[in-house]
């Protein structure tokens, strides 16, 4: 897609043909396709010399006719939608759009966050520096990770040493949609309040899995697997699933250290 002219983004939407073709619904966040959608495809821009990945661009496994990637505002002329695989031989889209703002999509949603400590929920992790990182701190409502070193958020215990995960249990069973993983800022000792634009290039976390309890094992959300990532605020959304609790596991991050400042599930 050409602009007319340049223009600074930072979201893209990405909508697939539905199953029901010939009498297509308004498509919502929620829906899936089965049949005729791009299940893996990379998002990129015009760099002024050559094409490249939007931070958090590259997806797989997707199952969402409308998939909306969120990204650090670049300025460019064109973006490109690169599609990497499909349920049957052909590439199908029947929309892009590219935003200069948040899109309605983005705004944060109202919805309750069935992830916070204050909603009943508890978590746990597969390590920890030591208490004053403890995963209680990631589900505390504080999504800057202020008095990050004082029960602000999780930090892992096993330094250069991956996978690790943080683990969220519910108050009973959720139906949810959406999972927001915040990673801590680089000014970490005065972090503001995050939005989907801010970016990290410290401490954040930058390939990491959403995964949610199927009552038998863990299995991932559509679209769940994330690599390159550099958002503060890192949302991923899917079909609804109804689970008793949700985890993130870090494959990746800045530096040596899993580090998440909060979780919310909605």
């Amino acid at each position: 897609v050409d602009f007319a002219g340049a223009k600074t983004i930072s979201e893209v939407a990405v909508f697939s043909v539905q199953d029901s073709y010939v009498a297509p619904a308004e498509p919502t966040l929620t829906q899936t396709f089965s049949r005729y959608g791009v299940t893996n495809f990379t998002v990129q821009y015009w760099d002024g010399a050559q094409w490249a990945a939007v931070a958090g661009g590259t997806i797989s496994g997707n199952q969402n006719v409308w998939r909306t990637i969120s990204f650090p505002a670049v300025t460019t002329t064109r973006i490109r939608v690169v599609v990497d695989g499909a349920p049957d031989m052909y590439s199908r889209l029947t929309e892009v759009e590219a935003y200069e703002s948040a899109s309605p999509g983005s705004v944060p949603p109202s919805a309750p966050n069935v992830a916070a400590s204050s909603a009943g929920a508890s978590a746990s992790a597969s390590t920890a520096y030591s208490g004053d990182y403890s995963p209680a701190g990631a589900i505390n409502g504080d999504r800057k990770g202020a008095s990050w070193g004082a029960g602000g958020g999780w930090n892992d215990g096993t330094p250069g040493s991956f996978p690790d995960w943080l683990q969220v249990d519910f108050a009973g069973a959720k139906t949810i949609s959406e999972v927001a993983v915040f990673s801590v800022q680089d000014a970490y000792t005065a972090p503001v309040e995050p939005t989907t634009s801010q970016t990290f290039s410290r401490y954040g976390v930058a390939s990491f899995t959403v995964q949610h309890w199927d009552g038998a094992q863990w299995a991932t959300v559509p679209g769940g697997v994330i690599t390159g990532n550099q958002s503060v605020w890192r949302t991923v959304t899917f079909p609804a699933v109804t689970t008793s609790r949700v985890r993130v596991v870090v494959n990746g991050a800045a530096d040596m250290y899993s580090r998440i400042a909060e979780v919310e599930a909605r």
